[in-house]
């Protein structure tokens, strides 16, 4: 008895002390406790979300099919990890990293967990991320001015395709790993170049 409470007094740390949104539920997938940090996530307080279906409260009707095959998953006994949105009490959608966990006692599935870590910050700032590079790209792709990078030995490892164009190559493919110095041209034909590209 006295190993029991020392587990459960555990889980109740565990739980209370964590960062991340932790909900418990039956073997219905209803809601029977959480944390605060659960609560904080979605903006529902337990009393509000005790007894109701997780999946119906938190994802939007869109996603709920998939959602409710990670459920069904988990309530085989199985383990889930996954990405996606979740709708928070404000309506809002945040992305999350979740986990399923089921909660098993003599072999038999009597609920779960769920684990939430909220991550749309994260999705956000590689999103502009992909922005920023695809704006470089095709700068770097457009420019008229004559680029390339070279490794310690002097050879090249990229070429804007102004230089792959004026050195008369077919692709880039064809210029990397040659010196730079056999990539000497006089002022006349840059010139030249110039004006074609214009």
């Amino acid at each position: 008895e006295r190993k029991l409470v020392f587990r459960s007094k555990q889980l109740e740390s565990l739980m209370n002390n964590n960062a991340f949104g932790i909900v418990s539920l039956d073997k219905d997938m209803r809601i029977v406790g959480c944390n605060e940090a659960f609560e904080g996530l979605f903006l529902y307080t337990q009393s509000e979300m005790e007894g109701k279906t997780l999946d119906e409260l938190i994802v939007d009707g869109d996603l709920l099919e998939k959602a409710n095959a990670y459920t069904k998953t988990t309530l085989t006994g199985k383990s889930i990890q996954g990405l996606g949105q979740r709708r928070r009490k404000d309506s809002a959608l945040i992305n999350v990293k979740f986990s399923g966990i089921p909660i098993t006692v003599h072999g038999e599935v009597i609920g779960a967990y769920g684990i939430y870590e909220n991550i749309t910050a994260i999705t956000q700032a590689e999103e502009k991320l992909r922005e920023s590079e695809g704006n470089l790209r095709s700068i770097f792709e457009n420019m008229q001015d004559i680029y390339y990078k070279l490794d310690a030995n002097g050879k090249i490892l990229v070429a804007s395709p102004s230089a792959v164009k004026l050195y008369k190559y077919d692709s880039l493919d064809e210029m990397i790993g040659k010196q730079a110095d056999d990539f000497v041209y006089n002022v006349e034909d840059n010139e030249k170049f110039t004006e074609e590209l214009r």
